[in-house]
């Protein structure tokens, strides 16, 4: 950030100009081939300039640059003012927010939010992560009904008069305490000297692109196969495993004692058959229309459907990696 004070030939008074300007400088680990520009790392930018002494006031009217896709990005901005006259005396303080570029959208969290999942800055789909594993590690799904949250006292804090929710209403109930991200604010004193040049430097930590990605996603795509094969072949042997375990145990118990074991199992045989033979039964409630409008029985439909879907993509997908490797 700079600035310079001269003469206006024009209009015979004095002229001064703010240019804000910036590099990305190569880090210890990684060394940038193609630099983004300046104005690439800003979505929205505003100065204000506040005269202090007798500096002209006219000349400080403030300035903004809002991103648009009409226009490209360039390496900094100059401001250049006028003032009437001879050169003013005093200085000028400029105020200059910058509005950072993150993407996706990185969010300020709401105080109680921040205090009970530990971020403070985050995105929507981190703030949600961290919220889910805070409901795991304290158990706030309803056993009986799991498409539900029991929120504890912390948790309704943070959404007031929400003693329950269900958990697809959690992005819709985070928006309520996701917050704009605040700008960076840099202050900067323009002396109304003439001929004055001076020159101020800020650090500023920006997100920029890992030069690695492209690499790594290709080295990833191409042992993706490689890696289903495997994940097919572990389940195999897992299920095969736990075969093994379980004539393993009822051997074992046999031979412990095989006139309570062969009781007990025969027992359990029963039960089992009473079961299965009772499947075809309805009850009272079942046989009354207003039960399959209840919402438990449209929860059933959809998790029946889900687990169709779901075991027909696998389907889809292991024909895939056979074709493949053929």
């Amino acid at each position: 950030m700079s600035c310079a004070v001269e003469n206006d030939d024009a209009t015979g008074g004095t002229a001064w100009t703010l240019r804000i300007d910036g590099k990305l400088l190569d880090d210890e680990k990684r060394t940038y081939t193609s630099k983004r520009k300046f104005s690439s790392f800003l979505r929205r930018m505003y100065v204000e300039f506040n005269g202090n002494g007798s500096a002209d006031e006219a000349a400080a009217k403030p300035a903004e640059w809002q991103r648009s896709a009409s226009v490209g990005d360039s390496d900094g901005f100059d401001l250049t003012r006028t003032s009437s006259g001879g050169v003013p005396a005093g200085h000028v303080d400029a105020k200059i927010l910058l509005h950072l570029m993150h993407s996706p959208a990185k969010f300020e969290l709401k105080k109680e939010l921040a205090d009970m999942i530990g971020l403070f800055h985050a995105t929507r789909h981190e703030a949600i992560a961290a919220l889910w594993q805070y409901i795991k590690e304290r158990k706030l799904q309803d056993r009986e009904e799991p498409e539900w949250i029991n929120c504890d006292d912390y948790m309704q804090r943070v959404f007031p008069g929400v003693a329950r929710m269900k958990f697809t209403d959690i992005p819709s109930q985070l928006d309520r305490v996701l917050l704009p991200l605040s700008p960076v604010v840099l202050h900067y004193k323009i002396p109304m000297e003439l001929g004055q040049h001076k020159r101020e430097i800020y650090d500023l930590e920006v997100e920029v692109d890992d030069p690695n990605r492209d690499v790594m996603a290709t080295m990833f795509d191409s042992i993706d196969g490689e890696v289903r094969v495997l994940d097919s072949q572990v389940a195999v042997l897992k299920r095969e495993l736990d075969e093994s375990r379980e004539k393993r145990e009822f051997m074992l118990n046999f031979s412990r004692d095989p006139k309570e074991f062969l009781a007990s199992w025969l027992a359990s045989q029963a039960r089992e058959n009473n079961a299965v033979a009772a499947v075809g039964t309805l009850s009272e409630e079942q046989r009354a229309a207003p039960f399959y409008t209840d919402h438990r029985a449209q929860e059933a439909v959809y998790r029946y459907y889900a687990t169709v879907l779901q075991k027909r993509t696998k389907e889809l997908s292991e024909q895939t990696t056979k074709k493949k490797a053929k």
